[in-house]
């Protein structure tokens, strides 16, 4: 019996039409950075909240009065943790790339954006952040946390120009 000679197919064409598709399409922050951002905002809410416990019970149910200085604390406590809130609101920590839209995920939410529904991507120099505003709520993606920043950059910028001429066409040929 005569042995079948194996087949080699040639890598070079199989690994062009991969080295395309493996493109990342997921992009992520570093979990310790994450994590940290998840803790000192856990952090800043629990001294607020007992801040704010400890002052009503203090004044209120066990003097009956309640001082004007304590709503002062109260008011200056809370501002001392809104710098906190636009990172764990606003900022993604993991972004998606799907062929239908883009799944943004920060610390308390997901949610998932068209690409038709994406009405503006900005990518100033001088901020660390890119401002992407979708129909749903505007998102900041942070060039020093997010893994292949440049590429989920320039990813965003072709789906926005694909949609941009698709929309010049279709308003191009009027109604019919």
């Amino acid at each position: 019996m005569a042995k079948k000679k194996k087949e080699y197919k040639d890598l070079k064409v199989n690994q062009a039409v991969t080295a395309e598709n493996s493109l990342p399409t997921q992009f992520k922050r570093s979990r310790w950075k994450h994590f940290l951002r998840l803790f000192i905002f856990g952090v800043i809410c629990m001294l607020y909240i007992l801040f704010a416990w400890t002052a009503f019970h203090t004044h209120v149910v066990l003097h009956q009065g309640f001082h004007p200085k304590e709503g002062l604390a109260l008011f200056l406590g809370l501002i001392i943790a809104l710098p906190v809130f636009p990172s764990v609101i606003l900022e993604a920590d993991t972004v998606t790339i799907e062929p239908s839209g883009i799944v943004i995920k920060n610390l308390l939410f997901k949610n998932k954006e068209a690409w038709e529904d994406i009405k503006s991507f900005i990518n100033p120099i001088y901020l660390k952040f890119s401002i992407l505003k979708g129909k749903k709520f505007v998102y900041l993606l942070n060039r020093r946390d997010l893994s292949d920043y440049d590429q989920l950059v320039e990813t965003i910028e072709q789906k926005a120009v694909q949609l941009k001429t698709a929309e010049i066409a279709n308003t191009s040929d009027g109604p019919k």
